[in-house]
């Protein structure tokens, strides 16, 4: 089943956040043409904060992959990449979901300088926003048991108890659905 959900880009994710240490990022909905910044990331990116994100060492991604991540309808598939204030791409937030079901799946990964400063509690916060704007009314989330950080962060961020298997956890949340 093929689904095309066309909804415009929405300009009020465009925020600059203060984070706890007083540094202030910029933050914008992800658009196609950021595939490759999304590969140029990846193939950056340190083996631990890989292994943490996709569970297992030295992944591998076809660019077709990163096209797909950086295109989405912003509605069951949305996500938001954060800059330095000098362009580095720092952080990304991302939820996915189906527009046949009412929940969508959480991932955030934030380069380690950029960590233990609110920036992943605060990007949490504005996926909760876009997918209670979008109807979609529970987000769920997998990650590493031994990812002590993520726990961290799931909690403070209203997930519930971890059902843990394999050495994964699984959280989730309800989230409200607008009235009106």
């Amino acid at each position: 089943m093929v689904y095309i959900v066309r909804m415009e880009y929405p300009t009020a994710y465009e925020r600059e956040l203060t984070l706890d240490d007083g540094r202030v990022v910029t933050v914008r909905p992800i658009v196609p043409e950021d595939a490759e910044l999304l590969q140029a990331e990846f193939d950056a990116a340190d083996p631990e904060t890989l292994y943490r994100r996709f569970m297992t060492p030295s992944p591998k991604l076809p660019q077709s992959r990163f096209r797909f991540l950086a295109t989405v309808d912003y509605t069951y598939r949305f996500a938001v990449v954060v800059f330095s204030p000098d362009g580095e791409g720092v952080a990304i937030a991302r939820y996915e979901g189906h527009p046949t079901k009412f929940d969508a799946e959480v991932a955030v990964v934030v380069k380690p300088d950029w960590r233990q400063v609110g920036l992943a509690r605060r990007l949490f916060a504005m996926l909760d926003e876009r997918a209670t704007e979008s109807g979609i009314t529970h987000l769920n989330a997998v990650y590493l048991a031994e990812n002590d950080a993520a726990a961290a962060l799931m909690a403070t961020s209203g997930f519930g108890a971890p059902h843990i298997e394999g050495g994964v956890v699984e959280v989730g949340k309800d989230i409200a659905v607008p009235a009106g």
